[in-house]
């Protein structure tokens, strides 16, 4: 990761750090979008956003409307993938929950009949349907900023 330089202006520094940036974060694009039930690649992809995220953020305010577009454009695609990603933690947990409700207990506590695992399978069922629609959104973004050149309108933003 390459930091501000002191010595340089703010839209040096912009010039300099945005652009690796928005490629590392681009970089996991492929994998993602090949192997989408890879939670662990969008989770990766995720963090680096998260990073250029705030770093456009912090030059949001000296660099003008055109870079405020794009630095929201990026908000609202990070926003999404951690959309995407509470769909997967709720999966794991009530997968697990499912687990626990279907193994035959010997104490005295209820029992799994006195679940409904029914209600629990409908519900990861939803959010997997959930999170498959909000991935298809997620794809159709980076296709279009992929088709639309949105790293040339970034690059161009901070010139």
């Amino acid at each position: 990761m390459r930091f501000p330089d002191p010595n340089k202006s703010m839209l040096d520094n912009a010039r300099r750090l945005i652009p690796p940036m928005f490629d590392r974060f681009m970089s996991h694009k492929p994998g993602v979008l090949r192997y989408p039930r890879i939670v662990r690649r969008l989770h990766t992809m995720r963090v680096e956003g998260k990073s250029l995220r705030y770093t456009l953020e912090l030059f949001r305010a000296g660099l003008g409307r055109e870079f405020a577009l794009c630095y929201s454009e990026v908000r609202r695609l990070i926003s999404l993938m951690g959309r995407i990603h509470d769909c997967d933690v709720a999966i794991r947990i009530l997968a697990d929950y499912l687990g626990e409700l279907r193994i035959p207990r010997k104490t005295n506590r209820p029992s799994a009949k006195d679940f409904s695992s029914d209600a629990v399978a409908t519900t990861i069922a939803a959010t997997r349907g959930d999170r498959d629609r909000l991935f298809g959104e997620l794809a159709r973004i980076l296709e279009d900023w992929e088709e639309n050149d949105f790293r040339g309108k970034l690059v161009h933003a901070v010139r």
